[in-house]
């Protein structure tokens, strides 16, 4: 089982973007709404930029955007959804942030904090909190064990830990993604003020979109470092 965990995540994610099974290209309307609400300021930085569909709305508030996605497919296409001059662009794994402490006034994590253990989500989250200015915020979703997913992973997925599975979903196969519960998110998110937490049906892409008999659940965090 655990060779699956090890595998390259940047083929998995590559084959994923290439595939077209993840295919949300337009701002989600609960981020555009965020950050209409907050200060600009000088550094954000788009984690997991995906499809690169936040870019924009990024780049009009803060003067410099950092946008940053493990596959090479999906900033490939990231470039030619945006204007490339809005953002630099850059390859890289969210457990090792390749920034300085304490650079952002602003981190967008938008769907992409759960994916892997729970050991890796912790190391993520130190990983933000440390390239945070203090002060600076963050604006994530992570998805619930009310999720779609979730109940698929139990479904079909091969158990790693508790709230954990390897996906077997079309899109997303030997993906590794945990699912939180509202406490669990609480204690992980410990070290930020928390300002805002919720749970919110987000909207579905490909490997989700079939299935009726459940809600595709996310916590929203608005959270202050």
């Amino acid at each position: 089982m655990m060779k699956h965990i090890f595998k390259k995540k940047d083929k998995i994610w590559n084959k994923t973007f290439a595939s077209g099974a993840y295919s949300l290209n337009t701002p989600d309307r609960f981020v555009s709404e965020h950050i209409q609400n907050l200060n600009s300021g000088k550094f954000a930085l788009d984690l997991g930029c995906g499809l690169g569909r936040h870019i924009s709305t990024l780049s009009k508030k803060w003067k410099n955007t950092c946008a940053l996605d493990i596959s090479e497919k999906a900033l490939e296409k990231a470039k030619i959804n945006t204007d490339a001059c809005a953002a630099s662009l850059s390859k890289g794994n969210m457990l090792y942030l390749p920034y300085r402490d304490n650079t952002f006034d602003f981190v967008l994590a938008w769907r992409v904090i759960h994916i892997g253990t729970i050991s890796e989500c912790r190391k993520t989250i130190s990983e933000i909190f440390r390239v945070l200015k203090p002060g600076g915020r963050l604006f994530a979703s992570l998805r619930s064990v009310n999720n779609t997913l979730y109940h698929l992973g139990m479904k079909n997925g091969e158990k790693v830990e508790e709230g954990t599975f390897i996906l077997k979903e079309k899109g997303v196969e030997d993906a590794v993604y945990h699912f939180f519960s509202k406490d669990e998110t609480e204690r992980e998110f410990s070290q930020f003020t928390i300002e805002n937490l919720e749970e919110i049906e987000l909207e579905h892409t490909s490997y989700t979109a079939g299935e009726k008999d459940y809600r595709n659940m996310f916590f929203i965090l608005d959270a202050k470092k």
